[in-house]
């Protein structure tokens, strides 16, 4: 009896640890505002209703080291699938760089609060526009619907850590940039059309002083830009969530190989 309750214990524990390292960085759960407390809570509610579904594992602790390797293990599987879900994110946030950068924002920063890190206006602001779409299309949802599928697609302690999740992973971060580009494109074209125009208006009226001119003109158009493109932007949010969806699925099936 007592070493049927053991097993019972490790294992709801080490579904426990995968859900909490899963929500310690995920989107939205994983934000700084988002209380340590209510993390807590939602973890232990999500584990009492995950465990009476979960096998045990097959692989035995016979010893205090060999249970936290296991717990390592699931660690890692929360962690790898948080950072996955974050790209969509990064990116967003990278291309609000690059616009601060070409309407001359770059030297106007603020602490992101859950990075701690100096970001731009714009780029917090595309980051937060963006969490609030992904709320709205139900991005949350999806997130806890992958975490409890994990369990099913990879059992407790049978993940695989191979070489083809490296490159895999490699390859997800590596679209950040496209990300990136995407959110920009639109804002980055019109600037550079401009920039264009303000070239040839100096070499045709070279008394005109295109720097007092182009400054405020710059970001003027940035911002006209960026509020004719929000309907697009919410669209490439979309379906960035539904990458998102198939990112997720590719790592759970890797995992789990």
């Amino acid at each position: 009896m007592i070493d049927l309750f053991l097993i019972k214990a490790e294992t709801f524990l080490l579904v426990l640890v995968r859900i909490l390292s899963f929500l310690a960085v995920a989107p939205f759960f994983g934000h700084r505002g988002f209380p340590m407390l209510m993390r807590t809570a939602l973890a232990l509610v999500l584990s009492f209703l995950v465990f009476p579904n979960v096998a045990a594992p097959s692989a035995t602790s016979q010893s205090a080291l060999d249970y936290a390797i296991l717990v390592g293990k699931e660690v890692a599987v929360g962690l790898i699938l948080g950072f996955i879900s974050q790209f969509i994110f990064w990116g967003v946030r990278f291309g609000g760089q690059i616009l601060s950068f070409l309407m001359g924002f770059s030297l106007v920063t603020t602490i992101a609060p859950d990075t701690r890190e100096q970001i731009s206006i714009i780029g917090t602001f595309q980051w937060l526009f963006a969490i609030t779409v992904f709320l709205l299309l139900d991005g949350h949802f999806l997130l806890i619907e992958a975490l409890v599928k994990s369990f099913q697609i990879v059992p407790l302690v049978e993940a695989k850590f191979s070489s083809r999740l490296v490159a895999h992973t490699a390859k997800l971060s590596a679209g950040v940039f496209v990300i990136a580009v995407q959110m920009s494109a639109p804002v980055l074209v019109t600037i550079f059309m401009t920039n264009i125009s303000l070239a040839m208006l100096a070499r045709m009226m070279p008394q005109m002083n295109v720097f007092i001119v182009g400054f405020p003109l710059t970001i003027s158009i940035g911002f006209i830009t960026m509020i004719i493109v929000t309907p697009v932007f919410i669209v490439l949010v979309q379906h960035l969530l539904g990458d998102l969806r198939e990112s997720i699925a590719i790592i759970l099936r890797l995992l789990g190989e």
